[in-house]
C-alpha cells in the first residue's frame, strides 16, 4: 500500500486533533504518520518550496526530505501541491495499491480515474489518533469468553440471534470506520 497526503489540505482539518498535535505543521504531521508506522510507503506533499525553518530542521536537500520513514515532498517554488500529487498519480505503477488522503475533488477524481482508493482528510486524521493513542487492556480484541459476551451486550446483540437485516451497511460503515475499505462515494 502507498499513502499520498495532499498536506496542508489534511492539516487544514486540525480541527480533528487532540489539542496538543492542534498546531502541527508539515514535518509535525510526518512524524505523527511515521510513529503509525504504516505499512508501505508514505508521501506527504506540500505546495511551493520549503520554508526556511524546514531547511534549517531536516537540512537543505532540495525538494524531498525524508522524516523517518515517511517522504517529504514539496512542489517547487511557485508551484502547488495538487499539480504534483496528479503527476504522481499519473505515475503510479500500481495505482490500485495507493490510497489518496484529500477533500480536493480535483485531486479526488484523478486517484479515482486511475482506480485509487480515496480518503477524506478528516477521516484520516482520525485513524491517526486512533493509531497513536495507547491501547488500554479493555479496548484490546476479546480473547476469552467473558471478553466476548461483553461485546456481544456493547454491540446489542443476542447470542444465537440472527443479524441483522441491515448488517452489510453496518459491516462496510465500520470497515470504512477503522479503515480496512474505502468508502468511494466522498
Amino acid at each position: 500500500m502507498s499513502l499520498l497526503l495532499d498536506a496542508y489540505n489534511v492539516l487544514h482539518c486540525s480541527h480533528v486533533l487532540p489539542q496538543r498535535w492542534a498546531e502541527v505543521d508539515a514535518v509535525g504531521l510526518c512524524r505523527l504518520i511515521d510513529r503509525a508506522r504504516p505499512r508501505g510507503v508514505a508521501r506527504v506533499v506540500c505546495d511551493g518550496a520549503p520554508p526556511r525553518q524546514v531547511r534549517l530542521e531536516l537540512g537543505d536537500r532540495g525538494l524531498r526530505h525524508s522524516v523517518g520513514a515517511v517522504e517529504l515532498i514539496y512542489a517547487g517554488g511557485g508551484k502547488d501541491a495538487d499539480s504534483l500529487i496528479e503527476q504522481i498519480i499519473e505515475d503510479e505503477s500500481s495505482p490500485r495499491q495507493l490510497v489518496l488522503v484529500s477533500n480536493d475533488r480535483r485531486v479526488q477524481a484523478a486517484a479515482r480515474r486511475r482506480g485509487a482508493a480515496v480518503v477524506a482528510s478528516e477521516e484520516f486524521l482520525r485513524g491517526l489518533v486512533a493509531a497513536l493513542r495507547p491501547r488500554t487492556a479493555e479496548q484490546s480484541k476479546p480473547t476469552t469468553e467473558p471478553d466476548a459476551d461483553y461485546w456481544v451486550e456493547q454491540f446489542g446483540l443476542e447470542t444465537g440471534a440472527s443479524p441483522p437485516a441491515d448488517l452489510d451497511s453496518q459491516t462496510d460503515h465500520w470497515l470504512r470506520e477503522f479503515g480496512f475499505a474505502q468508502d468511494d462515494d466522498r
